[in-house]
């Protein structure tokens, strides 16, 4: 028979040998600051508004995926707020100068991405896993807000290159980015305010993120 203490001894080193391996921070997974929920501006025929009601929703999701609601002219619409679609979200800080690129999934998750790489920042296997699993990714999140006095926003459907980008940064309202002021939201919460970002209706025309840039 083994001796007893060996086998307990063999066990103990084993369960210290082959504890979980924690996967490195993601920048996508892995992250805190101001949140907030980015959405767009959607135009919706009245008869589908029905606000306290929770199956215009699905109603209207149907009928854009066959097309209905593009196919046909709009006499009168009612603007709602969507979740972001598949596409880019920018954002750029000024006083830096500097950009956060994220592209954005179908569901509306956003990975973060290198600048001007094709990979997703983070690399480690499990980071897909986790993405699709993390509440969080559905956020933006400015590091270090109070850092932050000035943040431009912005979707696209493109993929914004170096140019395109020195571009905008020129004058990113006028290619419908939206201003927010991370450092004031943070300054007006700790003084018992609730933060708020001054809205744009004068410039904003079109849904944001139509009439930006293509890539170049």
């Amino acid at each position: 028979m083994p001796d007893h203490a060996k086998l307990q001894k063999a066990i103990a080193a084993a369960k210290e040998n082959n504890l979980p391996v924690q996967p490195p921070e993601c920048p996508s997974c892995d992250k805190s600051g101001l949140t907030m929920l980015v959405t767009l501006y959607a135009a919706l025929p009245p008869q589908y508004f029905r606000p306290g009601e929770s199956d215009w929703i699905q109603e209207a999701g149907m009928l854009d995926q066959q097309g209905y609601l593009a196919g046909r002219p709009l006499q009168a619409s009612q603007y709602v707020l969507r979740r972001m679609r598949a596409g880019w979200l920018y954002v750029y800080y000024p006083e830096d100068p500097s950009w956060e690129i994220y592209t954005v999934q179908p569901d509306g998750r956003m990975q973060r991405m290198a600048p001007d790489l094709a990979g997703a920042m983070g690399g480690h296997p499990a980071t897909c896993s986790r993405l699709a699993n993390t509440p969080d990714a559905l956020l933006l999140t400015i590091a270090e807000p109070t850092r932050r006095p000035t943040a431009w926003i912005g979707f696209s459907d493109a993929r914004w290159t170096k140019r395109v980008r020195d571009n905008v940064a020129k004058d990113p309202a006028a290619f419908h980015m939206k201003k927010i002021m991370p450092k004031k939201v943070c300054e007006s919460h700790r003084d018992g305010q609730h933060g708020t970002v001054e809205p744009d209706w004068r410039r904003r025309a079109q849904e944001p993120g139509d009439g930006v840039p293509a890539a170049r």
